[in-house]
């Protein structure tokens, strides 16, 4: 009888399991969520944040509270991810950094596996602009120009993020000595272009448009696999004859690999959903940014594609951080 008993205990575990996590998942979240941003504030990956946290507030009656946290290329806001419980009520959004650090940087606060993939939530070309006076209209051009002149072309870029990224697979595909300048903000990266103290600075489009719109620097091309609706006239670095060549700011976001499977799942489904209004879906429009919205399996996958192909382009530039 007690065999029976004890057999039957074990039978049920599996099912007591299920249940607590669809309870689980009906309950989550308990309390405010914090959205931990790897950027300062006023960028494009905050103002996702923001929009995509307010739609998550109203769908769960819960506050997602947005916490910019820039700094080393975004470790520092990874670094809190990993530190905090993990309940699901601490998140990330993120760009590129969260796959190349740890092949750009000598020592990160994290590995890959230390996350969970969430959703990816969209992507957004970077332009490639130059001063007015650099004697270059188009990529063809600026090529010309860093060829017969190697190091007269310096390229502005964020250190550790997309815009380092998109320069440097640049210059690796095209064949230039064009060195990265580096920064810590886009503020400051268009004060010297449009200043003439650095002649090229690569951008996404939602912070680089208004400055292209106003004439005060010039946008050679786009870095996207296909030309932005924001941009039509502004061809890509691949038709500009840069074959295969594509990089995009992506917006991932990440929990911690220990959240249960189920508020991963609930994440996911709230975030679509947010993802599908069509209002919302006018903004990130209007902000440059293709909408995707992909499941946890293909987030994940994602992820990992590009923590691969950023080891591969760190190794050809040989550069390390600190």
């Amino acid at each position: 009888m007690r065999t029976r008993i004890a057999l039957l205990r074990v039978a049920a575990f599996p099912v007591m399991l299920f249940c607590a996590a669809g309870v689980l998942a009906q309950t989550y979240p308990t309390g405010p969520v914090r959205i931990l941003v790897a950027s300062a504030a006023g960028g494009s990956l905050d103002l996702l944040a923001r929009l995509v946290g307010q739609g998550l507030s109203e769908a769960t009656g819960q506050p997602f509270v947005v916490e910019p946290r820039p700094g080393a290329g975004g470790n520092l806001a990874i670094e809190a991810l990993v530190k905090a419980p993990p309940n699901g009520h601490t998140i990330l959004f993120s760009g590129v950094g969260v796959a190349s650090n740890p092949s750009l940087y000598r020592k990160v606060p994290y590995e890959i596996d230390d996350l969970v993939a969430i959703s990816l939530v969209g992507e957004a070309p970077l332009f490639i602009m130059a001063h007015p006076s650099v004697p270059a209209n188009s990529i063809s051009e600026l090529i010309k120009l860093a060829r017969a002149k190697p190091g007269s072309v310096r390229s502005a870029v964020l250190s550790g993020g997309s815009s380092q990224f998109a320069s440097d697979m640049f210059r690796m595909m095209a064949n230039i000595d064009m060195p990265n300048v580096p920064y810590k903000g886009g503020m400051q990266m268009f004060a010297d272009v449009i200043g003439g103290h650095v002649e090229v600075v690569v951008l996404p489009i939602t912070e680089s448009l208004p400055h292209v719109m106003a004439k005060r620097v010039k946008a050679l091309a786009q870095t996207g696999a296909k030309r932005s609706a924001l941009a039509p006239d502004i061809p890509t670095v691949d038709e500009a004859g840069v074959k295969g060549y594509s990089m995009t700011a992506w917006y991932l976001v990440t929990g911690q690999a220990k959240m249960p499977q189920d508020i991963v799942t609930r994440l996911n489904q709230e975030i679509t959903k947010v993802l599908n209004q069509p209002q919302v879906q006018a903004k990130l429009k209007a902000l440059g940014i293709d909408v995707i919205g992909s499941t946890p399996e293909q987030a994940a996958a994602f992820l990992k594609s590009e923590h691969q192909k950023f080891a591969k382009l760190t190794q050809w530039t040989g550069i390390k951080i600190e």
